[in-house]
């Protein structure tokens, strides 16, 4: 199941907002999802859109916040992100097999590989 976060749970002002600190962006982000319980088990498949619903970026992780918080610092196009999806699997593979596929057929802007050789 996708857990939408942006334009459609809080239209105004958009969940990223310039007046949000970045380096706090991250946690909160994961917070909200409910992804801070570190004894909670299990893989995420998130992927962030623009405010256009373009998908920016598809990948995978275990740990939520500290993945985003190295997207936050590393990457061009984090202030982009209007909102982020999130699907979660129990089972690394699975969501290794879902980013694999979900990169094929999407076509995000910003993955330059799957974290599972294509």
């Amino acid at each position: 199941m996708l857990e939408p976060i942006g334009p459609g749970h809080n239209p105004n002002p958009p969940f990223f907002s310039a007046s949000v600190d970045p380096s706090e962006y991250a946690t909160a982000l994961a917070r909200r999802l409910g992804y801070m319980d570190h004894r909670r088990a299990g893989w995420t498949l998130y992927r962030f859109h623009d405010d256009h619903g373009r998908i920016l970026y598809i990948g995978v992780t275990s740990r939520e916040a500290e993945r985003w918080t190295t997207h936050r610092r590393e990457s061009q196009w984090w202030s982009q992100i209007a909102y982020v999806t999130c699907q979660r699997f129990n089972h690394e593979w699975h969501a290794l097999t879902a980013e694999r596929t979900a990169i094929r057929s999407e076509s995000p802007l910003y993955n330059v590989r799957s974290a599972v050789a294509v």
